[in-house]
């Protein structure tokens, strides 16, 4: 009270900033009450569990910085009304800001992400987030940094996220289980978001003039761009970890369930169709590459959940063939996207994984990893596919040297058949 005196007869902002820090500390001093453990029967058994005290005490610096941003908007409303009729050159100018205020929040925005990310299937976490991202876009509106902008776009993000963390498994039932949903769910999440990012993008170019920003949505197309490419590389990330989170050495559950199958194919699928329209929108050959990464990923997500099954050791006996048989599907879609204009950024991957990546897997496994349960006609197989392969690659897209490497494979499919 005494603060909020002092500013009301000074007008000294800094007053302002510190007692929104204040704020902050008795939302901390408020959360260091909770008890960091409780006594609760589990089973029969009674033991300590962990409260969570921390999500309180985000959601109440988050309440604090919310709080005061609107209390600084209101005043520069103020300011522009008081402008009439003998200030009319304030319009031009904004009100005097709040020394500090701007990093004061700015350090508030970066500690809610942080701990919101690490707590984000806390129940107070997505309006924690939502606040915070708002808060940070209105001080980008009124005195536009694009660091505010990165931070309120990653904040509600943050909260999207965290929104679809309800009904997520209990942490104390089954660790894994828990950390598998929770993927599943961010990986949906950054997809979806991925997408809107980029779309919100597009739709603000009627905000520029002859490409110049001059309002503030206009302003957000950069932030809004790189803040989508972000969220795709972090979701390929998520789904590469959610794809093999079942052979990690310390997970010891297949993830292999009906409704944990459904939710992981949801959420790889919606990445790969996310990342393709933003890659075939944008003309970005490395967003391609992030589509192409994703599907990979998803690929790798149903062989692992196939686990125990006929299909999966059918995999294990003949996937160097399939690999060989993807490298002239891959150079397929490589001639076929150079056709179309808005298809082109997918050449490159199509064509690197095809004329590379794929021949160069199938031969080291045919030749270094497959194992006995392989039967002794996959090797020269694989060589003949992929001497076809090369054959075709020279037809359809070149260089002609490539028929140097379909001799290459023709010899070693020869020599490997006699051999065996």
């Amino acid at each position: 009270v005494a603060a909020l005196v002092a500013w009301w007869r000074t007008g000294n902002g800094a007053l302002m900033t510190a007692l929104m820090w204040l704020m902050v500390f008795m939302s901390l001093w408020a959360a260091l009450q909770i008890p960091a453990t409780v006594v609760r029967a589990v089973g029969g058994i009674s033991r300590e569990v962990a409260v969570d005290w921390v999500s309180p005490f985000v959601a109440g610096a988050s309440f604090a910085m919310t709080g005061f941003t609107c209390i600084a908007g209101r005043l520069a409303h103020h300011w522009r009304v008081a402008a009439w009729p003998d200030r009319l050159d304030n319009l031009l100018r904004p009100p005097p800001p709040w020394p500090g205020f701007g990093y004061s929040a700015g350090i508030v925005a970066a500690m809610v992400m942080v701990l919101g990310s690490m707590l984000i299937v806390s129940p107070l976490t997505p309006a924690a987030a939502f606040m915070s991202g708002g808060a940070m876009l209105a001080l980008a509106a009124r005195r536009w940094h694009e660091d505010y902008a990165d931070a309120g776009l990653g904040l509600i993000t943050l909260g999207v996220l965290a929104v679809l963390m309800v009904n997520t498994p209990e942490i104390s039932a089954s660790r894994a289980e828990y950390f598998g949903a929770v993927f599943s769910r961010a990986v949906l999440g950054l997809a979806v978001m991925t997408a809107f990012w980029h779309w919100l993008a597009e739709v603000w170019h009627q905000q520029l003039d002859a490409g110049r920003a001059w309002t503030t949505a206009g302003r957000l197309i950069r932030p809004c761009r790189r803040v989508s490419f972000l969220l795709a590389t972090i979701g390929v990330l998520v789904a590469i970890h959610l794809a093999f989170w079942p052979k990690l050495s310390f997970v010891y559950v297949q993830d292999d369930s009906v409704r944990r199958c459904l939710w992981g194919l949801l959420a790889e699928g919606t990445l790969v169709v996310s990342l393709t329209w933003v890659a075939v929108r944008t003309g970005k050959a490395t967003l391609a590459w992030l589509a192409s990464f994703a599907a990979v990923s998803t690929v790798a997500f149903v062989v692992v959940r196939l686990t125990g099954t006929a299909l999966y050791v059918g995999f294990l006996r003949y996937w160097p063939l399939l690999l060989a048989g993807a490298a002239a599907a891959l150079l397929v879609a490589a001639h076929l996207c150079g056709r179309r204009r808005r298809w082109t950024p997918f050449v490159e991957p199509a064509y690197v994984g095809g004329a590379l990546l794929a021949p160069v897997a199938a031969i080291a496994g045919a030749t270094l990893v497959g194992s006995r349960s392989m039967p002794p006609w996959v090797v020269p197989a694989t060589f003949g596919i992929l001497a076809a392969v090369y054959l075709l690659a020279a037809a359809l897209t070149g260089p002609r040297r490539f028929i140097v490497l379909t001799l290459v494979c023709a010899a070693a499919a020869v020599w490997t058949w006699r051999r065996g």
